[in-house]
């Protein structure tokens, strides 16, 4: 018998829907909200087609993924849907693996889902709407590519004690984007790098040094909330700072979380979380959005240059994630004055903006790689293992 599979990804700034069918995607549907439109965007049969969505609609895409998928004969009825993969963003021990979601697994998500606000309380949402119509539903972890991190890395300074019994630990996140890009790499290349620094740049932003095919570092920490800032997260920030800043503020925990998760990072300091209207103001000098982007940029080149340091060099530069992926300026802007790393990147290639291509130019020591993700497509290939 055929098996059908749903792969779901809520990130922290859309829905993507994929329908697999022997293992190969049919069709999908990615829900976003741009300039303050509801779009689902939807491929089928190479053709894609974009629509305008209620609030509801987009708030209950299930029901829409489903009248898609009837209307366009993949399925008769949803029982033809033999196993949901979603993709889950938590930090603990628990996590570092894929799991079959049951109610002990909500009763996790449950206990940590303040830390992570922006994906487990949509993520929760989406399986309390599932659960109403499927029984196998997947989790699969984004920490899991971190799992083998080294203490040095993993662990933060404080007793052990403590640390393992709440759990408190690096785990990083990213992973299913890094081991999709990971997969390709090794079919693209005759022999995988040694040192490679991934930097995965979208509505959230991290940057992975993996060495020898295993993550050594990543700048994502307990939560997406440490390392590089995002849309709307702060990134780095003293402790001291946190705790004055509530106490300013008169925020109580949970309020504070919420400010530092959706309150900071782009939106804070140039008054707009969407990096493509940042470089609108960037390109007219525009004092905030070149602010914004200035800081950005530094952010990622301190990453690369510590990572650079732990692996003792580098040997490719990866970009991916919706700003990696699609921004020549944010590329170039990186890679400018990074010759003492070897890092020198082609501007002609760089701005044909071609997917899953090599940028560097002749004279650079590193290769400079620009990778289309494959999330979904890496989520199915996880549930065959679970199930």
């Amino acid at each position: 018998m055929e098996k059908n599979y749903l792969i779901i990804n809520i990130g922290s700034t859309s829905k993507k829907y994929a329908f697999y069918k022997q293992n190969k995607i049919v069709y999908s549907a990615h829900f976003e909200i741009e300039k303050g439109n509801y779009l689902c965007t939807t491929s089928f049969n190479e053709r894609k087609n974009t629509d305008i969505l209620t609030k509801n609609q987009f708030e209950n895409a299930i029901p829409h993924v489903l009248h898609l998928l009837t209307l366009n004969d993949l399925i008769k009825e949803r029982k033809e849907i033999f196993a949901i993969g979603i993709r889950i963003v938590a930090p603990g021990t628990y996590f570092l693996k894929n799991r079959r979601i049951d109610t002990p697994y909500i009763k996790k998500l449950k206990e940590v889902k303040t830390i992570v606000p922006l994906h487990i309380n949509p993520t929760l949402e989406e399986i309390f709407k599932l659960k109403k119509m499927f029984t196998k539903i997947i989790g699969v972890s984004d920490s899991v590519f971190h799992k083998d991190m080294p203490n040095s890395a993993k662990k933060y300074a404080i007793p052990e004690t403590v640390a393992a019994k709440f759990e408190i630990y690096k785990y990083g996140y990213h992973g299913i984007s890094l081991s999709s890009i990971q997969t390709k790499l090794r079919l693209l290349l005759e022999k995988f790098p040694k040192k490679v620094i991934m930097c995965h740049l979208g509505g959230g932003a991290s940057i992975t040094a993996i060495h020898e095919g295993i993550s050594v570092d990543t700048s994502m920490g307990f939560s997406p909330l440490e390392g590089i800032y995002g849309g709307t997260r702060v990134g780095d920030i003293d402790a001291a700072a946190v705790i004055h800043l509530g106490k300013k503020l008169k925020l109580n925990d949970e309020k504070l979380k919420s400010y530092l998760n959706l309150n900071c990072g782009l939106i804070a300091l140039g008054k707009s979380g969407d990096m493509r209207i940042l470089l609108e103001g960037y390109t007219k000098n525009n004092k905030e959005a070149k602010e914004a982007v200035e800081m950005f940029i530094y952010k990622i080149k301190k990453y690369i240059g510590a990572y650079t340091a732990i692996m003792n060099g580098v040997d490719l530069l990866v970009f991916s994630g919706a700003i990696g992926e699609n921004s020549s300026i944010i590329r170039s802007l990186v890679c400018t004055e990074m010759q003492s790393l070897g890092i020198s990147l082609d501007g002609l290639k760089n701005t044909r903006n071609l997917p899953d291509s090599f940028i560097e130019n002749t004279s650079s020591q590193v290769k400079i790689f620009v990778a289309v993700t494959n999330e979904m497509e890496e989520i199915a290939k996880e549930i065959n293992k679970v199930l």
